[in-house]
Parts: C-alpha cells; sequence; structure tokens
C-alpha cells in the first residue's frame, strides 16, 4: 500500500484536550492580535493587567463612571490559567473528545472495522484536490486504500476506478463497502457507470463485488449520501442508501445483494423530501443555499440524508437534513419489492424532533446516534423511551464540542469507540454566498461510549 503526502499526522492538543482549529465565532470572539497572552478572570477585575483598559466590572449600575466597559479589544476565553483563575464563562463541553487524525482535504465517510482498523473518505467536492478517495487510519496517518491504482481518477474505466466516495462502512460479515456517488465534483454530472458500490474483503485488501447502479435507477441530480447494511436479511443481505436530492425525486435506494437488483423505494414521499418550513443556524449563521454574494439566499432542499438499521433488523431509521424529524420505516416493507410504495409508507412512524442532522449510526442495545451541525453535537436516540409526544426525552447528548464543525458521520467500533468526522461543510462557497469559510485541517475524533455496534 502507498502512503498519502496529502494528510496531514495527529494534530496536536491544546493542554486542556482540545484541537485547534475552533469552530469559528464572531468578530466579538476572536483573538485580537494586540493581545500576546491570555486574559485571566482576575485581571479583567482588576483592570486588565497590562491589556490597555481591558477592564470589565461587575456589579456596578448601569449609569455609573464605574460600569464603563471598554469593547476596544475583544473578548477572549480561555478555559484555565497558570495563575489558576478561572476564566470568563466558556460554553460547556459534552463527553471526552479526542483527536484521531487530521486531513488537508474535507473528509467525510468513516467506518470501522472489527479489529479496529479505521478507514475515511474523501468526496470531490470540485474544490479540493483529491488525489484519493479512500484511506485507512494508520496511527493518525493516512494510507491510500485498498491501492493506488483504483484512486486514480479514470473516467473512461468509471466502474474500475473510484471518482468520488461518499461514505465507506464495514458490514457486519467484516467487509468494506465503498459508496461512489460517480460523479467529479459537487454538482457535476454523473458520469455513466460511475455510480456504484464497491466491496472491499479486509482480509486480502481487494474488490470481491462491484454493484454498478443503472442510469434508470440513477437519474440527473442523484446525490447518494450514505450506505447502511442488513447483512441478516434475505439470502446475502440488503444495502439502504439516501438519496440526498430532492430535485431528483430522493427516497432510499434498496438493494438486494443476493442478486444486485436495486430499487427505489418512497420516492417523493413527504418524509424523505425537504420540509419547506426547516430553518437552522450553525456557528451564528443562517444556513442557506447562496452561491454567490449577488445571488438571493434560499432555503436548503436537501433531502433525505442519514441512514441506520435498528439492532433487530425491524426498522430502518433515515431523515432529510432540511427536516426535523427522524423517521423509521418497517424493513419488511421496504425490502418486499412486490409492495407499491403506498404501503411501504403506511409502516412509517415519526419519531419526532431530532434537530439538524446528517448522520446516522445504530448500536447493539437499540439506540441511534444522530450528528447535529447546529450544536456542535452527537445526540442518542432510545427508541424504547419514545412516545407520541415529540417534546419527550427521548434523545439525549453524548458529544457536544465546539471542535465538532458540523459532524458528518458516526462509525462504531467492538469497543464501544463512536469515530466522528468533523467536515465543516456549512462553511462551503454554496452556503456562504461564494466564499469558502472552512478551515484546514479536518478532524477525525473519537468518543468512548457504553455501546457495541450493531451485528446485522
Amino acid at each position: 500500500m502507498e502512503s498519502s503526502n496529502d494528510f496531514n499526522s495527529t494534530p496536536e492538543l491544546e493542554a486542556n484536550g482540545e484541537h485547534i482549529p475552533t469552530a469559528r465565532e464572531g468578530t466579538m470572539n476572536e483573538r485580537p492580535s494586540s493581545l500576546s497572552a491570555p486574559v485571566s478572570r482576575r485581571a479583567l477585575l482588576q483592570g486588565g493587567a497590562g491589556t490597555a483598559g481591558a477592564a470589565i466590572i461587575l456589579g456596578a449600575t448601569p449609569n455609573s463612571a464605574s460600569a464603563v466597559v471598554k469593547l476596544s479589544q475583544k473578548v477572549v476565553a480561555y478555559q484555565d490559567h497558570p495563575d489558576g483563575d478561572k476564566d470568563l464563562p466558556v460554553d460547556e463541553n459534552i463527553g471526552d473528545l479526542e483527536a484521531v487524525a487530521s486531513f488537508n482535504q474535507q473528509v467525510v465517510g468513516v467506518a470501522v472495522s472489527a479489529s479496529g482498523r479505521v478507514f475515511v473518505s474523501f468526496p470531490r467536492n470540485g474544490i479540493d484536490d483529491i488525489t484519493r478517495s479512500v484511506a485507512e487510519v494508520i496511527n493518525g496517518k493516512t494510507t491510500v486504500y485498498p491501492n493506488a491504482e483504483i484512486n486514480r481518477l479514470d473516467t473512461t474505466a468509471p466502474s474500475r476506478h473510484f471518482l468520488s466516495v461518499q461514505s465507506v462502512y464495514v458490514d457486519a460479515n467484516d467487509t468494506l463497502w465503498c459508496l461512489d456517488v460517480g460523479n467529479t465534483g459537487s454538482g457535476t454530472a454523473l458520469v455513466p457507470g460511475g455510480t456504484k458500490l464497491v466491496a472491499i474483503d479486509l482480509t486480502t485488501n481487494t474488490v470481491v463485488r462491484t454493484i454498478v447502479f443503472p442510469g434508470s435507477l440513477i437519474t440527473k441530480g442523484t446525490s447518494l449520501n450514505d450506505v447502511r447494511f442488513d447483512s441478516a436479511r434475505g439470502r446475502a443481505g440488503f444495502a439502504y442508501i439516501p438519496d440526498s436530492s430532492g430535485a431528483a425525486g430522493s427516497g432510499i435506494i434498496v438493494v438486494d445483494l443476493a442478486t444486485g437488483q436495486a430499487v427505489r423505494r418512497l420516492a417523493n414521499d413527504p418524509t424523505v423530501l425537504p420540509d419547506p418550513g426547516f430553518r437552522a443556524t450553525v456557528e451564528g449563521r443562517p444556513f442557506v443555499a447562496q452561491a454567490s454574494a449577488d445571488a438571493a439566499p434560499s432555503l436548503l432542499g436537501i433531502a433525505c440524508d442519514g441512514i441506520a438499521v435498528s439492532a433487530d433488523g425491524k426498522y430502518v431509521y433515515y431523515c432529510p437534513i432540511a427536516s426535523r424529524n427522524l423517521f423509521a420505516v418497517d424493513a419488511d416493507a421496504l425490502t418486499n419489492f412486490r409492495l407499491d410504495d403506498a404501503a411501504v409508507a403506511a409502516t412509517i412512524r415519526n419519531l419526532g424532533d431530532k434537530g439538524e442532522v446528517g448522520g446516522l449510526e445504530a448500536d447493539a442495545q437499540g439506540r441511534v446516534y444522530l450528528t447535529n451541525g447546529e450544536f456542535n453535537a452527537i445526540r442518542r436516540f432510545e427508541p424504547e423511551a419514545a412516545t407520541a409526544d415529540t417534546f419527550n426525552a427521548t434523545f439525549e447528548t453524548v458529544v457536544h464540542n465546539r471542535h465538532l464543525v458540523w459532524p458528518d458521520s458516526p462509525a462504531l467500533g467492538k469497543d464501544g469507540t463512536l469515530y466522528i468526522t468533523s467536515s465543516q461543510v456549512n462553511r462551503l462557497p454554496s452556503f456562504n454566498g461564494g466564499v469558502d469559510r472552512r478551515q484546514p485541517p479536518y478532524i477525525l475524533y473519537k468518543v468512548k461510549t457504553d455501546a457495541t455496534p450493531g451485528t446485522r
């Protein structure tokens, strides 16, 4: 296997265990260049300690002379100081987040094998220089996987080369599956024969199967986003793939792995389409589509995006990004290709308000993990606690950390470690008037949980 020089090693951590870069904050939160050292709370209360009058007086009346606060210097918050003082109050973290690796290119997909091998994917977004689409992370560094040749861009042989791998996933048989969306950049035309599922044997590190999706299934605008498997269903298992393009009809692509037959289910069902009333704010900015500075911002049209399979295989969980609801559909109905979409839709359940979510993962304990870009968080859904009331306590926060800038894909290891990619999707030019607000490096994080991965 060939080592990659395109990626950085594991990033250095701050003393408090957090990694830079941080989530970008408003101008009042950026560190001023004139401050040569952190300003402690004690220094602020005593008049700035040499910081040109950056004094904050507590307990004074608004109109008194002592209540004057000079805000010519920007406020910077640090959690700890050598003098032992606690600094100004800051947003508290939940969970012990740890950086695993950093990358110069935007990372999206992550997968972990039964033995703990970790894989990541780098889809082509039309901006970053992607020299390989799948890599293995070993001791904080990346190696092209499974070989350099399949990662070499070649649109003349699209079924034998990765074009843009959006998602990677290790199934219950310890096979790595790579979902190739089939284009050479976000928004570019799909290459005929390039949209596919590629199976890699992790023992031999070789491709053992490729399922190319037909043009009748992959229409103009199709944007396959993620993939999950139920290896125990049917003769050889089933794959579930959400289509996040509302314009293409969205829906869930269901693949019978015994035959390779793929069918689009729930096409244009309201539960897979963007909610026209959806509004989101990420890093203090409205999360809207705006391709250029002179273009009018528009509401998001990101349809069915996240997907997961329940521990017992009875349900497939899914949700659009532009929707606040988590849904579940009966897997028996979804995989019965004799049923029409109306019959499948009759089995859908609305599981309540999940917030803005891009990625899902299920554990063997029957719970579902959800990435949340609005709150820099990973949340967890407990189905057994669910009620008809959408304002319930069935969603708990597993991780909340300002360094999770748009957590994208989660993957659960056998030891309970949950891996998460921080992709900064919300900072892409298409959401910021044509301005690329992303800040490399892009980070793969992990956090310890009490879970084990599903066995389907």
